[in-house]
């Protein structure tokens, strides 16, 4: 289902959340949130920042650990 809904994150936002929680694991919401503030400009809250983890089954640090390794392993 490819459907975007209105008020859900910016599918460009969505991807830079993703590539940057799975290069950095081991940071927490508030972390990646204040993170891509300050370098890329993009405004989106911790609760945000889980919402995109939720929806991508990353939203914990583990499961994020286990798919950059796979994502690792397909590159």
């Amino acid at each position: 289902p490819d459907i975007h809904h209105k008020n859900r994150t910016a599918k460009e936002v969505e991807n830079l959340v993703i590539a940057f929680s799975l290069e950095n694991p081991h940071l927490g919401q508030v972390q990646v949130s204040a993170h891509l503030k300050t370098v890329h400009q993009v405004e989106i809250s911790p609760a945000g920042v889980r919402n995109v983890w939720v929806r991508e089954n990353m939203n914990t640090s583990a499961l994020r650990v286990q798919r950059a390794k796979s994502s690792l392993a397909v590159a």
